[in-house]
């Protein structure tokens, strides 16, 4: 930017009027000709008004130019600092949906590992009663025994299996059927509880990471936005309200209009001159020496000072292309900022959206979460089910070998009962057999038909209601159920 022009660098002292003649200074005739050259040129340098007329125009543009720059400042100042509070909220709401996201999932992988671990515990349980036998004597139910006690000696033994086993074979003459496979305490179990909630839990995790992979996907979308909308707007500078690059070249373009208006004025009062010398030559009047040498020294300077209004005219627009170009760059700068202006409209419309997508993920998570925390109850209550088959099973083992206790003492007391009987019975005919060798001769037939009958026979019969032999359980499997029964009891008192 050139240097601001000072007026007194355009006077010239030489083209001060002199408005009254000193009578005392010889008079000089100066040839019409000459005179009439000088006024042609001094009348042709004034049609060079027109570029202090163009100055005006330039200096009114900067004036413009200025108040439009003052006016572009203070609104991009306002949407600048606007659009920084803008990004700043949407990077702390952002910030929030991030850390919500990141809660939810944890909360979510916290529920499935409770889950998996269940499931473990609970295909643990399985796989036990899987290794659990059941012992043959409940799977292979003996044959009901329809034996019975009798009073005679024949018939005082309990038959065993391989009694029953005989009999079987000689009454029907059937071959031996070969034993059925062992079972195991899981033959007893449906899988199709555990095998719907295997399936809906696949279901729910699967459902779980897909919403968070969506909703990852659109969180993914919300940073891409935001870093866009940081990177524009860093591109923006910020304006300071101190830098004033418009008052320099106004100051500038005003000193140089004052100075083409001095040069204006000289040339007008050297066209003044000359016409007035013209007119007096026309008159045959004498023109003072000094008014001539005046006139003579401003016209040989007419050209030289056109040619510096031209030079000084010629700066002006340059100075005027600054600050059009100053203009421009603040106005595409205005542009930049109403179409960051835009981009955050749109932002705060899919913000909206992002927002809502939030309320839906929460609301999923928490439906995802309540169905898994069921299914993770339904797993617990499976395995504490499969437990308790387990215990119940023990005591079912236990419970069997009170009731061959209880049978066997039932058993004792009719095997004394029966041999207190047959000492009873033998006794009784021992002295039946006495009674008729010493008075059966003497008493007649006809007295009492049943003086020679024998005594009562007693039988006790074995009576199952309807139901089934106990199963043949040995004393090792009894005992083995009844310690792992007992610390079973002795956990649950613990607990």
């Amino acid at each position: 930017m050139p240097p601001p022009l000072s007026p007194s660098q355009y006077s010239d002292p030489h083209l001060d009027l002199r408005r009254s003649m000193n009578p005392d200074i010889p008079q000089i005739h100066i040839p019409p000709e000459e005179l009439t050259t000088w006024f042609l040129n001094a009348k042709r340098s004034l049609t060079h008004v027109t570029l202090c007329s163009r100055a005006h125009v330039l200096v009114d543009n900067a004036r413009g130019a200025l108040q439009e720059a003052n006016v572009i400042s203070s609104r991009c100042g306002f949407l600048r600092s606007n659009l920084g509070d803008q990004l700043r909220i949407s990077k702390e709401i952002n910030k929030m949906m991030h850390k919500t996201t990141d809660v939810a999932h944890e909360r979510i992988q916290e529920t499935i590992t409770k889950l998996e671990a269940a499931h473990f515990h609970l295909n643990q349980t399985l796989q036990h009663l899987k290794s659990f036998p059941v012992d043959p004597a409940f799977t292979n139910p003996t044959t009901p025994d329809d034996s019975e006690y009798r009073s005679d000696e024949h018939s005082q033994h309990r038959p065993d299996r391989l009694d029953r086993l005989d009999r079987s074979v000689h009454r029907g003459k059937q071959p031996a059927q070969p034993s059925p496979p062992r079972r195991s305490l899981d033959d007893f179990v449906s899988h199709k509880g555990t095998e719907q909630i295997s399936n809906a839990l696949r279901d729910l995790i699967d459902d779980s990471e897909k919403c968070h992979s969506d909703f990852t996907n659109s969180l993914g979308l919300f940073d891409s936005s935001l870093s866009f909308l940081a990177n524009s707007l860093a591109s923006v500078p910020n304006l300071d309200p101190r830098d004033e690059p418009f008052h320099p070249p106004l100051n500038a373009l005003e000193q140089r209009t004052e100075a083409m208006a001095s040069l204006i004025q000289s040339l007008t009062q050297h066209f003044d001159r000359c016409g007035l010398a013209l007119k007096g030559s026309e008159s045959d009047m004498q023109v003072d020496p000094d008014l001539f040498l005046v006139l003579s020294r401003d016209a040989a300077q007419v050209d030289d000072v056109v040619a510096e209004l031209k030079e000084i005219l010629e700066e002006m627009e340059d100075i005027s292309v600054g600050i059009d170009s100053k203009l421009g760059e603040l106005r595409r700068f205005e542009d930049g900022i109403i179409r960051i202006l835009v981009a955050f409209e749109d932002h705060q419309i899919e913000l909206a959206a992002y927002l809502d997508g939030l309320r839906m993920f929460e609301s999923r998570q928490k439906e995802l979460k309540y169905d898994m925390e069921a299914r993770l109850e339904e797993l617990k209550a499976f395995r504490e089910f499969y437990d308790g088959f387990k215990g119940a099973y023990d005591a079912m083992v236990v419970e069997v070998g009170r009731r061959q206790g209880v049978q066997v003492r039932m058993e004792n007391i009719v095997k004394e009962a029966m041999r207190q009987v047959k000492e009873l019975y033998d006794e009784d005919q021992e002295k039946r057999e006495i009674f008729l060798e010493d008075n059966s001769d003497l008493l007649p037939v006809d007295i009492w038909a049943g003086i020679r009958d024998p005594p009562v026979r007693w039988e006790i019969t074995r009576d199952l209601q309807g139901g089934t032999e106990l199963p043949q359980l040995g004393k090792d499997v009894i005992e083995k159920a009844m310690r792992r029964h007992n610390a079973a009891k002795a956990a649950t008192r613990k607990l």
